[in-house]
């Protein structure tokens, strides 16, 4: 989820006609087309589309965690992200998150899990003690 909202934030930076004096910020000629870069506080216009493909999510060993980021393939996003001494952060990962945290509640609530194993053990009720085991009273 939190990948296809950060893909979805990124414009398009190609095609944009210039006035007289050009526009604020970087901008330059992409093949035919004319690129104006986004402005500080923005996700990152696409030019190339590189930034947007290396966004994966991936699951942990156990199944437990999710993350979400720009791979190896792309590694000035996190410059993107946070900025750097001489360029201001344009967020896309923290806006996409932000998005989608709200609506994971709604998500969990009609997923059906019974058909999977931490469905199957929430289901099954509070743990029983092992046998032989004994309470402490005091």
């Amino acid at each position: 989820m939190v990948e296809r909202q950060a893909k979805l934030l990124m414009k398009k930076g190609g095609g944009k006609t210039l006035g007289k004096k050009g526009a604020r910020g970087r901008s330059g000629k992409v093949g035919k087309k004319i690129f104006v870069s986004s402005k500080p506080g923005e996700p990152p216009r696409v030019r190339t589309g590189n930034l947007r493909a290396s966004i994966k999510s991936a699951w942990d060993k156990q199944g437990t965690r999710s993350v979400a980021g720009p791979t190896l393939s792309a590694p000035y996003g996190k410059w993107l992200e946070f900025g750097t001494r001489r360029m201001a952060p344009r967020p896309y990962m923290q806006p996409a998150l932000l998005f989608v945290v709200p609506r994971l509640p709604a998500l969990f609530r009609n997923m059906p899990l019974a058909r999977t194993p931490a469905g199957r053990t929430l289901n099954a009720g509070p743990p029983r003690p092992l046998p032989g085991a004994t309470r402490n009273a005091r």
